[in-house]
């Protein structure tokens, strides 16, 4: 079964500064039958105008990994000091026992960012981040794993559940295979250009909620980004 999140369908937030695409229930959009998928609870793609701030939210439950594609977005944890992700990296924070997080775009230029949102199964007690590169031009063609709950995963940044999330480049007329376990589930969400699924057109910030699939297949026509979120 594979359920298309066309980008009409999405929910859309649009404040003071911000405009969000929700594949999930987020904030002042709901839909209850798009509450999650499996752990995966959050799934936001947003653009923030430069030198604008997001309100401070109290975070807790949840790994939160921030993918930015353009610009600089930073982040402030307990009103500690600022860390910045810039575009290209891939940030998971880990609240620990629970946090009050603020994110703002210090930068001139407007920044576009990806939220995700995986429920945890184990809390550690402190809060913990980690930061990697989005697969880049030498990894062209592949999946590469940006975090993972397995410790068979190692070195990819360490998840509080049992969920793996991939992220990929496809070069025009490119394919990718995936095999997803017994009693899993995938999201895939294109971040650029389009793809299909198993067939099924998923244009650019679309989604494809995926479960009883054994095999995945992505194909491109023409150049494409992507993000895999195998969960259970």
């Amino acid at each position: 079964m594979i359920e298309l999140r066309a980008r009409d369908e999405l929910g859309l937030t649009r404040l003071a500064g911000l405009e969000a695409l929700h594949h999930f229930s987020f904030g002042q959009y709901q839909d209850a039958a798009r509450g999650h998928w499996g752990a995966l609870t959050t799934l936001n793609h947003n653009l923030l105008e430069p030198r604008t701030d997001m309100p401070p939210h109290p975070i807790d439950g949840v790994d939160i990994l921030t993918i930015v594609r353009k610009g600089v977005i930073a982040h402030r944890v307990n009103m500690d000091a600022v860390d910045r992700t810039l575009a290209g990296e891939v940030q998971l924070l880990c609240p620990g026992r629970g946090i009050v997080h603020a994110q703002s775009n210090p930068g001139a230029k407007l920044a576009e960012f990806v939220e995700i949102r995986l429920r945890m199964e184990t809390v550690p007690e402190r809060v913990q981040r980690r930061v990697v590169k989005f697969p880049g031009r030498g990894h062209t063609g592949r999946l590469a794993l940006l975090a993972s709950g397995f410790s068979e995963d190692r070195p990819a940044m360490l998840l509080h559940s049992r969920a793996r999330v991939f992220g990929a480049r496809l070069p025009a007329r490119g394919a990718l295979d995936y095999i997803l376990g017994r009693g899993r589930r995938a999201y895939v969400m294109t971040l650029g250009g389009s793809v299909e699924v198993n067939g099924q057109a998923v244009g650019p910030l679309e989604g494809a909620a995926i479960a009883s699939e054994r095999e995945i297949r992505i194909e491109s026509r023409k150049f494409a980004e992507i993000l895999l979120i195998d969960v259970r």
